[in-house]
Parts: structure tokens; C-alpha cells; sequence
């Protein structure tokens, strides 16, 4: 019986994974013809839409989000992800939208490839977590195309406090923004967003 179970769910995950990849064939073929478009970053959910990146390596994909630290008076920004997501990398691309001559997002997009060097990420001993100060690739970016990749970052303003988390209860929404099993909107750059219910508050430990 524990045979049949697993083997059910195995059967499952790959239905799922098939079904994923056929709707994302489908959608490529149909958006061939289509011209990007963008989004003007007005109320918070479309801000978010900036605030994060597909991370590409050779063997895997993930979600980045730019982050704002801020060390005395100077600004350093960092590009935070998972570090399964490195795992064998040798190189890192990130596909980020242009800043145009309002410094809104323009309809360009731009691949940003830069090799992977573990002594230049900084990562959390306990937590799947690893962040990378990525201003100087945009400078490099900047002064050999003259291009300014568009992108929000979040900083400690915008995160919960502890007690903001104290007063989330079973059945709260919960907002999710990012690339899962590395599928986005490809034609137009953006992520998946999703809502969802904390089915155990976050206030609890697991």
C-alpha cells in the first residue's frame, strides 16, 4: 500500500510538471507575435513586480530580490536568493528591465550575465540564504553600454516587525511574488504573483 501511495505521488508530480511545461510552451508560441509591455510602479503590489529577478545559473533557477542595507550614510544594495540555487554555478544571469529617460521602466529588457564567485556572496550559516552587493555590476553594465537596469529595492521599512507578526492569525493573506520551478511572465518580465492563507501563524516556530 505505502508503494502505491508513493507511486501515485510520484505520478502526480510529473502530470503536474508536464501540464506546467505545456501551458509555458503554449503561452511562448502565442505571445510570438506580441509586443512587451510595461507596468508604471504606482501602489505597493506593482512596486513588488520590480523588487525581485529570475536568477538563471547552469544548473538551476530561482527568485532574487533586491534588497537596501544601509551602512552609516552609504547605500548598498544586494541581491538575496536561496543558496540551493547556486549550487555548481559558474556564471549568474539576470534578465532586468531599462530605465528610460523618466528613470520608469522602459519596454527593453537586458540580460545581465556575471560569473559566480562564492568568496562575494554572503551566506547565512543556518538559513537557505545568500545576498550579493550588486551595484557594481550595474556600474560595470552602466559605463560599457550607457544602459541603467530599472529595478526596487525593498529595505527594513517595508518588513513586518515582530510585533506586526504577533497579529496574524490562522487564515491571514499572505502575498507571494517570485519564479516557481522557473516560470514567469517571459513575454513582459514579471513574475508569478499569488495570494494565499498562513494556515499556522508566523508568529509560531517550526
Amino acid at each position: 500500500m505505502k508503494k502505491e501511495i508513493q507511486f501515485l505521488l510520484y505520478a502526480g508530480c510529473v502530470l503536474f510538471v508536464l501540464f506546467i511545461n505545456i501551458f509555458v510552451s503554449a503561452e511562448n508560441i502565442i505571445n510570438q507575435d506580441k509586443k512587451m509591455s510595461v507596468v508604471i510602479p504606482n501602489t505597493l503590489h506593482e512596486k513588488i513586480l520590480y523588487s525581485t529577478t529570475k536568477i538563471t545559473t547552469e544548473k538551476s533557477s530561482g527568485t532574487g530580490f533586491f534588497y537596501t542595507k544601509f551602512i552609516g550614510n552609504k547605500k548598498a544594495d544586494f541581491l538575496v536568493t536561496n543558496k540551493h540555487v547556486l549550487e555548481g554555478a559558474k556564471q549568474i544571469s539576470i534578465k532586468l528591465h531599462i530605465k528610460d529617460d523618466n528613470n520608469n521602466p522602459s519596454k527593453d529588457s537586458l540580460n545581465i550575465i556575471f560569473a559566480y564567485d562564492a568568496k562575494q556572496w554572503i551566506c547565512h550559516e543556518l538559513a537557505d540564504l545568500c545576498a550579493f552587493p550588486i551595484l557594481g555590476i550595474f556600474e560595470d553594465l552602466k559605463n560599457k553600454t550607457g544602459k541603467v537596469p530599472f529595478y526596487i529595492s525593498i529595505d527594513n521599512s517595508i518588513l513586518p516587525k515582530e510585533d506586526d507578526l504577533k497579529t496574524i492569525s490562522v487564515g491571514g493573506q499572505v502575498f507571494m511574488v517570485g519564479y516557481p520551478i522557473g516560470i514567469s511572465d517571459e513575454l513582459n518580465n514579471y513574475p508569478l504573483i499569488r495570494t494565499g492563507i498562513f494556515s499556522t501563524p508566523p508568529s509560531i516556530s517550526l
